[in-house]
């Protein structure tokens, strides 16, 4: 059966992830980082997710997985030492209607991680079927590895600000589509002075979209 690949925005959403090891810790960093509300259920706790749970930056239930914990969560990590259980918690979550990805390979999960990095503002995500984590990870760090020989860091921050900019002008979908197209691979390629790149704005978009365009580059690389 293929797989139906998807980005979520979980600022701010609850997520609950049972066990709290090495596995956990990952993804609870992950999820940090997507700014989302992180439970733990978990009797022990490495000493870095103790260390979250006392910062506040998660929540830490300091007991064993109930039935029916789930509930009210549409993600769950089942990563636990115990796979009998991780498959129990798999099971629960979709028969709540959830979706949930076990520490290792079970027939009852709903979701699976992607290995993921990124260059710049492009995410690279990956994942086999049937799963093979270490080759995903090794694939990611291969492209993200090529993209950045050719500049895709700079280069994709560049192109979302000139989206940006031009979404701003109340462009309709046809128009910015066919804007866009003119700054694909080539055109970074072929005019690789920032500034001979602001001019040729000017002369397609207008003096204002090229200002947004310098503005926005300069931030987020200072951001970076």
């Amino acid at each position: 059966m293929s797989l139906f690949p998807v980005a979520l925005e979980l600022s701010d959403r609850p997520v609950l992830i049972v066990g709290a090891g090495k596995v956990a810790e990952r993804k609870i960093l992950k999820l940090m980082d997507c700014g989302a509300r992180v439970r733990v259920i978990s009797p022990l706790a490495s000493a870095l997710i103790e260390h979250w749970a006392s910062l506040g930056q998660i929540e830490w239930i300091q007991r064993s997985y109930h039935s029916g914990d789930e509930g009210g969560y549409c993600l769950v990590w089942a990563v636990t030492d115990d796979h009998g259980l991780n498959g129990e918690i798999a099971r629960n979550v979709r028969e709540a209607g959830g979706f949930c990805d076990t520490a290792t390979a079970s027939s009852d999960r709903s979701m699976r991680s992607l290995a993921q990095g990124n260059v710049g503002s492009l995410m690279i995500a990956a994942t086999s079927n049937p799963s093979d984590p270490i080759f995903s990870r090794m694939m990611v760090r291969e492209i993200l590895t090529s993209l950045k020989a050719e500049g895709l860091d700079s280069i994709s921050i560049e192109h979302g600000c000139l989206r940006e900019a031009l979404l701003l002008q109340k462009m309709s979908s046809e128009e910015l589509v066919r804007n866009m197209s003119k700054v694909g691979l080539v055109f970074f390629r072929e005019n690789t002075d920032f500034s001979d790149r602001l001019a040729l704005y000017v002369q397609w978009f207008g003096q204002e979209v090229s200002d947004r365009v310098r503005s926005c580059v300069l931030k987020r690389s200072e951001g970076s």
